[in-house]
């Protein structure tokens, strides 16, 4: 009888145990098929696709100064230095023009006789003390001094290196000493009160823009400070070695805070979708021509429907049926599920590292 009653206690604890077991491994096989992912929910929000043109920016006009002398000549002076402001006729640098100057100063006392005696000759014909004829040689004579001193007033301002536009000076390629000549520019002017971005836009994209359309550029070395531009010329044939269409974009640049040789990148938008239901771009899974996404029910099951999409910016996609506002589309894990798999919803990385942050700072 003993023996029946510790069977039966035994047989009874092996049951329980089984029982205990059993419901420990189903909530164990439950946790496992609980698929961790992460989810947006969707919304009804403004969609836009913007064209990213980069390039380095150059002034809008740059002059290469060149002496107008004839030959070789010492460098006796450079007044100015790289990133001076220069106004048009400032001079940049003087050349040796002793020689010059002899013929020049020579020319101006001829002159300065030349017409004190055609003063002096004018009164007497006007008294009637002079024959026409007469002054007429002595006016002759004045002219031809006149002319001789101004053709050597523009030689010897030939030495004299000026600005031909108003600008910075962005190089200085003579040092005093030096010799400068015809053949090589003595500095380069530039005019940077407007700057031109200059990139290429490929044949795809080139009927989206206009010449005039207004566009945003940012310079990345300046914290990415944004500066208002517009597109100020689109080449209108294919430059074939490249097979894209040259393009400029004028920037305002009237404080002069953009310095040439910069990189910039201008942000031009060409579509717009305004108050449709918009999911993040990886939610989206194509297969040939078909979308579909990913959603978690009430049930916290996901569920596979087909989407039509519409404009997209790689970052989102518009939606143009099969969600609907407030779905919860799975962003993250949409690869590993199937319909019908139960699903856990987790934060994304990134909130769970900035709660852990400010976890850690508030320690």
């Amino acid at each position: 009888m003993n023996f029946r009653k510790k069977a039966l206690s035994g047989l009874i604890v092996l049951i329980i145990f089984s029982l205990i077991s059993g419901c420990s491994s189903k909530e164990q096989v439950e946790e496992v098929v609980k698929i961790p992912v992460e989810v947006y929910e969707a919304k009804m929000e403004t969609i836009t696709r913007e064209i990213i043109i980069a390039g380095i920016v150059e002034p809008e006009v740059s002059a290469m100064v060149i002496p107008e002398i004839a030959g070789g000549k010492k460098v006796t002076g450079v007044p100015v230095k790289v990133g001076d402001s220069v106004r048009k006729g400032n001079v940049l640098a003087y050349l040796d023009s002793e020689s010059t100057a002899l013929n020049y100063e020579i020319a101006e006392a001829t002159f300065l006789d030349a017409e004190k005696n055609y003063e002096r000759n004018k009164a007497l014909l006007d008294a009637g003390a002079l024959s026409k004829s007469q002054f007429e040689q002595i006016e002759t004579g004045y002219l031809q001094a006149k002319n001789a001193f101004e053709l050597r007033k523009i030689e010897l301002s030939a030495y004299s290196v000026k600005s031909p536009i108003d600008g910075v000076v962005s190089s200085i390629n003579v040092t005093t000493g030096n010799l400068a000549s015809a053949q090589s520019p003595v500095a380069v002017i530039s005019k940077i009160d407007k700057v031109l971005l200059k990139s290429n836009i490929n044949e795809k994209e080139v009927n989206n823009l206009i010449t005039g359309q207004e566009v945003t550029v940012t310079i990345p070395n300046m914290d990415n400070k944004e500066f208002t531009g517009r597109i100020k010329s689109i080449a209108p044939t294919m430059d074939m070695q490249i097979r894209s269409f040259p393009i400029e974009i004028e920037i305002d640049n009237s404080n002069l805070e953009i310095q040439p040789g910069t990189f910039a990148k201008a942000s031009v938008e060409v579509e717009r979708s305004e108050n449709v239901v918009v999911v993040p771009s990886q939610s989206v899974i194509i297969r040939g021509n078909q979308g579909k996404v990913f959603l978690v029910d009430e049930n916290e099951t996901a569920q596979s429907v087909i989407v039509t999409t519409g404009l997209s910016n790689n970052l989102f996609t518009e939606i143009l049926s099969g969600v609907n506002p407030g779905d919860k589309v799975i962003t993250r894990g949409n690869d590993n599920v199937i319909i019908g798999d139960l699903v856990r919803i987790v934060e994304p990385m990134e909130k769970q590292v900035e709660a852990a942050q400010e976890e850690a700072a508030k320690e």
